[in-house]
């Protein structure tokens, strides 16, 4: 519970990888965003999308730097590793990339880049059974929709949202339908 997840990070130091690693940071930084914030923007922040080949990298370090809110290092990780995986036709990642580039740029004040991406991260988690994805897709764009004025849009996907989330008890996810 609680014990290992808080002993989990202590336990990722001792791996005999580099303190860059890609997937180090993304566990770092979606484990333990407060502690380890400032650590992973540190070590991202050295990192650029052009020392890796393969999106599935390029996507942990981004997924890091969105839990510890860091969208200025996030951002081209995550827009080089949705190129790849357009290239590459891998549609359940390009869709999870595409939600996390969605809120990157919703917390940036870009509107129109957040329901951009996330208008195509919905489609493509749907068409892929991602039904979590899916959902933090609608809610960004719906908050986007709500941002533009939109209301009625954004009523609808957060509705659709929430009467998907509330059964299954997802209580981080309802606290973005709060939002």
């Amino acid at each position: 519970g609680l014990d290992l997840i808080q002993r989990f990070p202590e336990r990722v130091d001792r791996l005999d990888v580099p303190t860059d690693d890609p997937i180090r940071l993304a566990v770092l930084g979606l484990i333990d965003p407060i502690e380890r914030g400032q650590e992973f923007a540190e070590r991202a922040g050295r990192l650029s999308p052009l020392d890796f080949a393969d999106p599935v990298k390029l996507l942990d370090v981004g997924m890091g730097a969105s839990a510890v809110w860091a969208d200025n290092l996030a951002l081209p990780f995550v827009r080089a590793a949705v190129a790849g995986f357009r290239a590459d036709a891998r549609l359940t990642l390009l869709g999870q990339a595409l939600v996390f580039e969605a809120w990157g740029e919703l917390r940036r004040g870009n509107v129109r880049g957040a329901i951009t991406a996330a208008a195509e991260g919905v489609r493509l988690a749907e068409d892929t059974g991602d039904a979590r994805f899916a959902f933090v897709a609608k809610l960004a764009h719906g908050i986007a929709a709500a941002e533009r004025g939109e209301d009625d849009v954004a009523e609808q996907l957060i509705a659709d949202a929430e009467a998907v989330l509330l059964p299954m008890g997802a209580n981080p996810l309802l606290a973005l339908v709060a939002l």
